[in-house]
């Protein structure tokens, strides 16, 4: 090519089957599509599910049980899920409405708080990692001051094992999200 190329020789080795195919192990650069991308297509009420850490809360699960780190959160507006603003006006959403969050492949649902914003791409929905207690409502764990309105990617995440790698496909795939009807 005329550049400086890195090539893990180790790599080339092992994986030298996997040149020109699309993998995550190609010793070579390439693109590999996630798994949300196999039907190439998201629906008017389909998100990528991605969640992010939040300084008060990375440490471990027990903190977020605690009341002054979740007066903290709501007051920050982290206690819910953001997604784009355009398209949750199309959903007919407006900002703390209560939302249902399902993967279709799973069946899993989880409720949450949403909040609309410009500064979101329009194919995610997002928020602070493990703010959703998820499996620990269902266990002997109750968590007191845990707001509940959150994501947690590893209660709803397919269990997909990325190739070659033995690890999850943790924000690698897709939701529906629709308004919690209230009766």
């Amino acid at each position: 090519t005329g550049e400086i190329e890195l090539i893990n020789v180790g790599m080339l080795t092992k994986f030298k089957d996997q040149l020109n195919k699309s993998s995550l192990v190609n010793p070579l650069p390439c693109w590999v599509p996630p798994y949300y991308m196999e039907d190439s297509k998201i629906s008017d009420d389909e998100f990528v599910a991605i969640d992010t850490m939040y300084p008060l809360t990375a440490t471990n699960s027990y903190i977020r049980n605690s009341k002054l780190v979740n007066d903290t959160i709501k007051w920050e507006r982290m206690d819910g899920v953001y997604i784009n603003f355009d398209r949750g006006v199309r959903l007919g959403l407006k900002n703390g409405d209560n939302i249902i969050i399902e993967n279709l492949e799973t069946g899993v649902k989880i409720k949450a708080k949403v909040f609309l914003s410009h500064e979101i791409h329009p194919y995610v929905i997002v928020g602070v990692h493990g703010l959703n207690s998820g499996s620990y409502e269902r266990g002997d764990i109750k968590f007191t001051y845990m707001t509940k309105t959150g994501i947690n990617t590893n209660f709803l995440a397919p269990f997909k094992i990325v190739e070659y790698e033995a690890r999850a496909a943790q924000c690698d795939f897709k939701v529906k999200v629709r308004k919690e009807v209230v009766s």
